[in-house]
């Protein structure tokens, strides 16, 4: 459906090969300890608490879609249980990981994957539900230097050259000047990032690369880098806790996740030259300006234009195997028709937000001729 450079893919395919052997043993297990009625998705730790309140209604609701039913015994048949779907947020790479060896029924990734890997992994891509990856900056925490009312500011070239270990001080005199009113603290900068394989990672590094020659050279965009500098840590979850416990401290994650924590968050310079937070209306305007949904990494709502789009919206794609044959695919289909409709409203009560109601139909009429 998309055309990732050769080099991405061949990295992709490289990198999924090599953790194949990690990750296939704990697969196993969960299928063991949960057995065949059970539904299984795994992937994006980006969409976790999106898909906790999709599973918690989607298990109470009486009204679940049948979309790609084939009579009584095609589809769900019955409610499902409080055993009976299952998501491991065990990141974007495991995630693409479970799906190839078929041992989830589907799996959640921000990173689009190229047509030739769809094909020869026998996998279907569609675009899901979008969001905002927020940059947190505790610089104030535990300071006696006068903290700012306002959100901090930063733009592309600032954080890549944080990330990179150019900037080491909160002091720096390209933090100050886009920050003139806000008296900095003479401190180090604590850096987090993810050390698995994200979706966040992908999103956030793309940013930086369409903006930063030396970033696009030396780090890339990917869903696992090379980094030059700061501490990594496993999962969302660990770095909203690294970014509370650290004070001075700078790293990315779902802005959901940095809201319900409590943490600062960094308004972003976008193109036209604003600094914007990462709600949802600034989310709206950057699918609004891009080509909503779209899977080919140039047309992602990424750095869009417009002067209220916010710059770092990661786009959530869900796969499948290819096509859908079975019954258990179908239940998994079912599921994921139920979050597109009964189960939209609950995107934008969270702060992500659905891709646009042509986007959806388009993914449903698609899904549908897959089944």
């Amino acid at each position: 459906m998309m055309s990732l450079p050769q080099q991405d893919r061949r990295r992709l395919i490289q990198l999924a090969a090599a953790l194949g052997g990690t990750l296939l043993a704990p697969a196993l297990r969960a299928q063991d300890e949960y057995g065949d009625a059970t539904l299984r998705g795994a992937g994006s730790t980006f969409v976790q608490p999106l898909m906790d309140a999709w599973v918690r209604q989607y298990r109470s609701d009486p009204f679940q879609v049948m979309r790609f039913s084939r009579g009584p015994e095609g589809g769900l048949g019955d409610s499902l249980s409080n055993d009976s779907l299952d998501y491991e947020p065990v990141g974007s790479l495991a995630g693409i990981q479970r799906i190839r060896t078929g041992s989830v029924d589907f799996a959640a990734s921000e990173m689009p994957l190229g047509s030739d890997f769809l094909r020869h992994n026998g996998l279907m891509q569609f675009p899901w539900v979008a969001g905002g990856v927020a940059v947190v900056a505790t610089a104030f925490a535990g300071s006696r230097t006068a903290a700012a009312s306002a959100p901090l500011q930063l733009d592309a070239l600032t954080l890549a050259s944080i990330f990179m270990g150019k900037i080491t001080s909160w002091s720096d005199r390209a933090i100050a000047s886009q920050n003139p009113d806000v008296r900095l603290p003479e401190a180090p900068i604590a850096v987090f990032h993810r050390s698995d394989g994200s979706g966040t990672t992908f999103t956030f590094s793309n940013y930086l690369s369409r903006n930063d020659a030396e970033w696009k050279q030396r780090l890339g965009s990917d869903l696992l880098l090379k980094w030059p500098v700061g501490s990594g840590r496993k999962g969302g979850d660990a770095i909203v806790q690294a970014l509370k416990s650290t004070p001075r401290s700078i790293g990315y994650v779902n802005a959901v996740q940095a809201r319900q924590a409590g943490l600062p968050i960094v308004a972003i310079r976008n193109r036209s030259g604003l600094y914007v937070l990462p709600e949802p209306n600034g989310i709206a305007a950057a699918l609004e300006a891009a080509r909503d949904g779209a899977d080919d990494v140039d047309r992602l709502p990424i750095d869009a234009p417009g002067t209220a789009s916010y710059p770092m919206v990661a786009t959530v794609f869900g796969l499948m195997k290819d096509p859908i044959r079975s019954t258990r695919q179908r239940r998994a289909a079912n599921f994921i028709a139920w979050t597109m409709t009964r189960g939209a409203g609950l995107a934008d009560r969270l702060g992500y937000r659905n891709l646009p109601e042509a986007v959806t139909k388009a993914t449903l009429d698609w899904l549908g001729s897959k089944a």
